[in-house]
């Protein structure tokens, strides 16, 4: 989804084991800062638990948003940071969709990414990210035992 708006998204490792997980998002239009400071994840923090943040809102000399924003702009230059890709953490010698088939599932997530299971008790499964190595579902199993989407392989 990141990618259909044009957001980048990085990610830094700084290595011993630690992964850098900060909750700072943060979003500029000409001199406008917006800065949503919290617990939520990009994953199931985000949409299925409930969490608190603080928006904040101003321009790009008005603190603490002024801080965070150099703050976040020297992260950004980081020579650890890798750029995130859809599918770029697949194994490299994983089955791909052939791209006949990668179109059906493209062309209905597209209309829409919720799908419903066959049964008397039909249940949602949201389609949170489609490459051509993996489809990412969150069901309400995945919500609740990983806090977002599963892996399906292609």
């Amino acid at each position: 989804m990141a990618q259909r708006f044009g957001v980048e998204l990085r990610i830094l490792n700084p290595g011993a084991g630690a992964t850098f997980h900060p909750k700072r998002d943060l979003s500029r239009t000409g001199e406008s800062i917006r800065a949503v400071i919290g617990p939520a994840n990009l994953t199931g923090g985000l949409a299925s638990n409930l969490e608190a943040a603080v928006d904040l809102e101003g321009r790009r000399g008005d603190e603490p948003l002024d801080r965070a924003w150099t703050w976040a702009e020297a992260l950004w230059g980081d020579p650890r940071v890798t750029t995130w890709q859809p599918g770029a953490t697949a194994d490299a010698t994983a089955e791909t969709f052939e791209p006949e088939l990668f179109a059906h599932p493209q062309a209905a997530v597209a209309l829409d990414p919720v799908f419903r299971t066959l049964g008397r008790t039909p249940r949602a499964n949201r389609v949170t990210d489609l490459s051509r190595v993996e489809v990412q579902v969150e069901t309400a199993r995945s919500a609740r035992m990983r806090g977002g989407s599963a892996s399906i392989p292609a």
